[in-house]
């Protein structure tokens, strides 16, 4: 049977569609890999790609509490909580 010959739900055009672009992810991720080893500008007939090196800071703040000695409490009451709304596609 043919996906021609199925009524495709929302769900499965999603599924779909996740599955497409996960393909497409692993590609543009093999070409960014390859373009970070070479560096520099990279010149194409209808785009142009640079690499960039940056540097991040990230503050582990579990450790910085731990270190202060601040507690769960005081913790708890400096955080916000909010809903938070996902889709969990997976095939069948």
């Amino acid at each position: 049977m043919k996906n021609n010959d199925l009524q495709l739900t929302q769900a499965d055009q999603l599924g779909q569609l996740l599955a497409e672009i996960a393909i497409l992810e692993k590609q543009a991720e093999a070409i960014k890999a390859s373009m970070k080893e070479a560096g520099g500008v990279h010149d194409g007939v209808l785009f142009r790609s640079t690499v960039i090196e940056s540097n991040r800071s990230v503050t582990d703040w579990k450790a910085l509490v731990a270190d202060l000695g601040i507690g769960s409490d005081i913790v708890a009451k400096h955080t916000k909580t909010s809903a938070v709304y996902s889709v969990k596609t997976t095939s069948k």
